[in-house]
């Protein structure tokens, strides 16, 4: 209720999205404003146009758990992958995130920094980029408030490079949170 600008605006950015030009939203508030009924008003506007739909929520007790957003995003989607597609999805600089999902990596350089994090970050935002390549994306976190700290750096490395890619990414976050 009485979110209709608050919606028009995710509308726009879902309606960029699929017309190819992502980009980044950051729903914030306090508790009980209603931030997710409005992340799962879009998830389902989203479906209905066709869009690959990546969710997840942080969880407090789980903050400690690295990657922990990141396997909820995309466990399910790899799932329903046929070897072929994983393969071809976690190609190319991709193949760095390929441990996360109990693959081998490729033999080959990892990405320079010389950080094993990174590495594996830089892997998880191209895997995002071959999957919108396949259809656009939208990408929703809840709770960011309480993603681990691995996933955080996919999110903000992810938001910082969507220019020209059809990936939208929405972020709900709590306030007042000392997180």
């Amino acid at each position: 209720l009485e979110r209709d600008r608050e919606l028009e605006r995710l509308m726009a950015l879902l309606t960029d999205t699929a017309g190819g030009e992502g980009g980044l939203a950051i729903v914030e508030g306090p508790a009980g404003v209603g931030k997710t009924s409005l992340l799962l008003s879009l998830r389902e506007q989203a479906r209905a146009r066709g869009l690959t739909t990546l969710s997840a929520t942080g969880a407090q007790l789980e903050g400690a758990f690295p990657f922990g957003v990141c396997h909820q995003l995309l466990n399910e989607v790899m799932a329903g992958l046929s070897p072929p597609e994983r393969l071809e999805v976690l190609s190319g600089a991709a193949a760095h995130a390929r441990p996360l999902f109990g693959e081998a990596p490729e033999p080959g350089p990892a990405p320079p920094g010389g950080d094993p994090l990174f590495s594996v970050v830089h892997g998880l935002y191209w895997l995002a980029a071959n999957l919108a390549e396949r259809s656009p994306l939208l990408v929703l976190v809840d709770d960011a408030q309480w993603v681990d700290e691995p996933s955080l750096r996919l999110l903000d490395y992810l938001g910082r490079r969507l220019e020209g890619l059809p990936i939208g990414l929405v972020v709900g976050l709590r306030s007042g949170e000392p997180a």
